[in-house]
């Protein structure tokens, strides 16, 4: 996971964990907060906010996982596999790989993503909002691959 940056108006993109200024925005993943006044940016502590999505991801993973690999299997010649939903998340570039062509992970769909649930709903909040079975029909299996080409749909979008 690339580390946070904040884009500030005044510096262009600064990756506040190496101290280093990016000039090719494309580098990084941004976390789409724009003009935040420069003494609130001092005060902002990127590894403790790091640390602790790290540790609301694993809460969130423990409670959906199972429940979405058993849902996005099928039984084919007496196995149960896990299958990417690549083809319905991002049409004819997506798969239908199994977790037995490449590791499968679970994906937000928007406008339900892991950032947007915690900005609006805080720690607590996202742990509940993943306990409520209704929600889980926003999440989806998916390869690296199609993950990359959600996200990519996605910034080509928000871009137009």
């Amino acid at each position: 996971m690339p580390n946070p940056v904040f884009y500030k108006v005044e510096v262009g993109f600064k990756d506040f964990i190496n101290e280093n200024r990016i000039k090719d925005a494309n580098l990084v993943e941004r976390v789409k907060r724009k003009d935040i006044d420069p003494e609130e940016l001092d005060k902002f502590d990127p590894v403790a906010l790091k640390l602790e999505l790290n540790r609301l991801r694993d809460i969130v993973r423990v409670q959906y996982k199972r429940l979405i690999q058993e849902r996005d299997s099928k039984i084919v010649d007496g196995r149960n596999l896990w299958f990417c939903h690549g083809k319905e998340v991002v049409g004819k570039k997506g798969c239908n790989r199994t977790q037995l062509d490449v590791r499968l992970e679970i994906h937000h769909m928007e406008p339900y993503t892991f950032s947007s649930l915690y900005g609006k709903l805080g720690a607590e909040g996202v742990v509940e909002w993943h306990r409520q079975a209704e929600n889980m029909q926003y999440l989806v299996s998916l390869c690296p691959s199609c993950h990359d080409l959600a996200h990519s749909t996605k910034d080509e979008e928000d871009a137009a």
